[in-house]
């Protein structure tokens, strides 16, 4: 899925207070939403992505942490899907002034995807010794993808 759209490290920008934000923020517009949404909705199958499903958010600063996780982050750790999104300005590239199809950034475009770490942990059992024990955690793995994609081979 790729969305073009005016954006924030807060959220999507669509016309005045509507949009998808990373937080609580919605703006109390019925019209906006935000990652908790997406993830009620998820969660109760209303929205389904498939298993490799990625969303790319050709928006400005969508991969911006400014003292909180910015959108696409958020967007992966509740909902598991791979987010790509740029730390800067986004805009398309052009070759003799016609558009490419690729998206440039002044910052860095970053994907966000959801992996499996297992840990092995020393479990005492009595009489017989320690074990280690392997538990799986989930965490966000965060990869520079440079500064030019390509929204269709995402």
């Amino acid at each position: 899925m790729v969305i073009f759209s005016h954006g924030t490290s807060e959220g999507i920008n669509m016309e005045w207070n509507q949009g998808f934000y990373r937080g609580g923020t919605s703006y109390n517009d019925p019209n906006s939403a935000n990652v908790w949404d997406l993830q009620s909705a998820t969660n109760t199958g209303d929205i389904k992505f498939e298993k490799d499903a990625t969303i790319v958010l050709g928006a400005c600063n969508c991969a911006k942490d400014d003292n909180l996780k910015s959108l696409a982050y958020s967007i992966t750790n509740l909902t598991g899907v791979t987010t790509i999104a740029a730390t800067g300005a986004v805009y398309p590239e052009l070759n003799s002034g016609k558009e490419t199809g690729k998206l440039k950034t002044d910052g860095t475009f970053i994907k966000n995807e959801q992996i499996v770490v297992i840990t092995m942990v020393p479990i005492l059992v009595p009489g017989l010794g320690v074990f280690n024990m392997p538990v799986p955690t989930l965490e966000i793995k965060q990869t520079d993808l440079g500064k030019i994609i390509n929204p269709a081979s995402q």
